[in-house]
């Protein structure tokens, strides 16, 4: 049975190659979006340029309203979680755990950005600063997550429970929706999640050995 981080491997993988495919426009070329402003996800995150064969890119139409509601919340969900790491990511930086977890979840953000465009959906995140969001729940879910961390080990924490909540919200979007792409992104980024959670468990592990 493979470990959970070579299965984490395989879906950070799978979602840079979806990333790349479902980025692609109708012309074959990929769509790029600015990044600057307050913080790391201001605006919103550019795709990366792939070697990934044009694909036809479907009408939003093509969506329900569950499916693009959604795809936006997942969207404005990854945002908060690289704004969050971030933050750790600062205010820890003897901890590694958070700088490899804002890695990640750039590649997350990536995708779902993607998936965005793939569908002709607009960007919820256009305008907004770091730290700020287009839907309330995702606000307080945001400020919580960081107001916890007011340690390393409670940003761990911190982490695990903004996790479990994206988790939820993953689970629930894959009841929403029969389209394989839809599907599979989720399922990606479910794994990545759980590997999430398993990274802070490590690090809280190898903390109370050191106490």
């Amino acid at each position: 049975m493979r470990s959970r981080h070579a299965i984490a491997a395989v879906a950070i993988g799978a979602l840079v190659a979806l990333a790349g495919c479902s980025a692609t426009s109708a012309s074959g070329t990929s769509p790029s979006t600015a990044s600057g402003g307050a913080g790391p996800s201001s605006s919103s995150s550019a795709a990366p340029s792939t070697s990934a064969p044009a694909t036809t890119v479907p009408s939003a139409t093509v969506l329900s309203s569950a499916e693009q509601a959604d795809l936006k919340l997942l969207h404005e969900q990854e945002r908060a979680g690289l704004d969050a790491f971030s933050v750790f990511a600062a205010r820890f930086p003897s901890q590694p755990v958070f700088a490899n977890l804002t890695s990640s979840q750039k590649i997350q953000l990536t995708t779902v950005t993607a998936m965005l465009v793939r569908y002709g959906l607009g960007d919820p995140s256009t305008g907004l600063a770091a730290g700020t969001y287009a839907v309330p729940a995702v606000q307080q879910l945001y400020d919580a997550t960081v107001a916890a961390g007011t340690s390393a080990d409670h940003a761990l924490d911190a982490v695990e429970h903004f996790e479990e909540q994206n988790l939820a919200s993953l689970q629930a979007a894959r009841t929403h929706t029969t389209r394989a792409d839809l599907t599979l992104m989720y399922t990606n980024l479910e794994l990545a999640s759980h590997a999430h959670i398993a990274a802070c468990t490590v690090a809280l592990q190898h903390a109370a050995s050191r106490a």
